[in-house]
């Protein structure tokens, strides 16, 4: 099974423009070592909705899915990662539970069993509060030839909308590649919001 591959990606995002980086994610999250050793993305991407911007490495895709009008999806060979906006805000916890009912698969597909990294870590963006959890799913079907996935999920809310940030990497590549681990996590802590006035 393939995650939908549509025409047409996010636009670069406009040089100048101040940006707010999501640096509490980089203590919050499983980022670890020294910056150096960090793998930075290179290609900065503005999100269509123009709330926020992102980077990924250099020969990633970046793509909107046809079936998914609220779902921006940026994908490599390290994994796949999501962007969900939801409007509004009905609660910080319920905005997280929300973000992570999202799956790779579809539901008939999906695995009620999940093995948790860690769950609810609490943080805090420019003017937004976040929650992080990551866990292993086994799915019964596979999706690039892996049916154990490890599913990272960064809810970020604002007071109109809700960013939900998925990431979804194969669990055997999660936990034998360090260069893939600093790739996708620096792909979540490279979202940054326009600096307010």
């Amino acid at each position: 099974m393939d995650t939908g591959d549509a025409q047409g990606g996010a636009s670069k995002t406009r040089q100048g423009q101040r940006r707010l980086p999501l640096l509490c994610l980089l203590c919050a999250s499983a980022l670890s070592g020294v910056a150096a050793e960090r793998i930075a993305p290179t290609v900065e991407h503005a999100h269509p909705s123009g709330l926020f911007s992102f980077r990924t490495p250099a020969g990633w895709s970046v793509e909107s899915i046809t079936t998914r009008k609220d779902l921006l999806q940026a994908s490599g060979d390290e994994g796949i990662v999501w962007f969900v906006v939801h409007p509004g805000n009905n609660g910080y916890d319920s905005q997280h539970v929300n973000c992570m009912s999202e799956r790779l698969v579809g539901k008939a597909s999906q695995s009620t069993v999940l093995n948790y990294e860690y769950d609810f870590r609490e943080g805090a963006a420019a003017s937004r509060r976040t929650l992080d959890s990551a866990f292993l799913v086994a799915h019964t079907t596979t999706v690039r030839g892996q049916a154990v996935w490890r599913q990272r999920n960064v809810t970020l809310v604002g007071d109109r909308e809700t960013v939900c940030v998925v990431v979804f990497c194969p669990a055997g590549t999660w936990k034998a590649s360090k260069p893939t681990r600093r790739t996708l996590d620096a792909v979540v802590s490279s979202i940054a919001f326009p600096a307010q006035p």
